[in-house]
């Protein structure tokens, strides 16, 4: 920041003279760091001339050269738009989006916890043990391995023996509690789907850029107040000047008679 402030002002230097610099401040009270540069408007006859320095054409070219100065020394930076007819706001408005962007924020962090909340509301608990399932079975007759008889009069005796038939027995209520789980889910899944479809990332973007929108405003305005302040400063101390003067002239007057 100290090296940005540095080649920023010896731009000025170089494009105005170091010796009309006045004073070159770096303000840290405000959201953005800012430089308050002070130059003497002395044209190349060493004659004050504001209004050819500080016009219109010579603030933009300023505007241009000032971007590629830094660019060149490692520096990344964007010149403002060409023709932007973007206007400050007032304090009253200013007020205005503040409140809004506060409204939007709550609101983006109110459909935040309800999203979490969907999305951590069901834990995965059911197993075999939890629905009290057992396997069905069926008895079914089998050979015993025992015979009787020899050859065409041989018999082979059978025996029952219970076999898993591939189905499982569920209490109604473990059942019913099962339905309701997965209804509950599917309800869920539709919500969760329901806020994607509303772009929420989309306008998050947006409350930011809001946000950043305003920054720039309120900077503008704090800019605008301290240049009004010093204007006022400077006033005031051309007012006390002019009194002293005048002070003594009618000092000299009243000497004089």
């Amino acid at each position: 920041m100290k090296d940005f402030f540095e080649q920023s002002k010896d731009y000025f230097a170089e494009k105005f003279g170091d010796e009309n610099i006045r004073y070159a401040q770096v303000h840290l009270d405000e959201t953005t760091p800012h430089m308050h540069l002070g130059i003497v408007p002395f044209n190349a006859e060493k004659k004050l001339s504001a209004k050819t320095l500080f016009n219109r054409q010579a603030l933009q070219a300023v505007q241009d050269e000032l971007p590629k100065y830094l660019n060149e020394r490692g520096f990344e930076l964007e010149r403002g738009e060409k023709g932007s007819e973007r206007k400050n706001l007032t304090v009253p408005e200013y007020k205005k989006a503040k409140d809004e962007l506060k409204e939007m924020t709550t609101t983006l962090e109110q459909r935040k916890s309800e999203v979490l909340a969907l999305s951590n509301d069901k834990t995965p608990t059911i197993n075999k043990e939890s629905l009290d399932l057992k396997d069905e079975t069926k008895t079914v007759k089998v050979p015993s391995g025992e015979t009787i008889g020899i050859g065409k009069l041989r018999h082979e005796f059978t025996k029952n023996e219970e076999r898993k038939t591939g189905n499982v027995i569920i209490p109604e209520s473990k059942l019913n509690a099962l339905i309701q789980g997965y209804e509950d889910l599917y309800k869920s899944n539709e919500k969760l789907k329901k806020y994607a479809e509303t772009d929420l990332p989309k306008r998050i973007e947006y409350v930011k850029e809001k946000y950043k929108e305003v920054v720039r405003d309120y900077n503008d305005l704090v800019s605008k107040s301290n240049r009004n302040i010093e204007k006022i400063e400077d006033l005031e101390k051309e007012n006390k000047k002019l009194q002293n003067q005048i002070q003594k002239l009618y000092g000299d007057l009243y000497n004089k008679e």
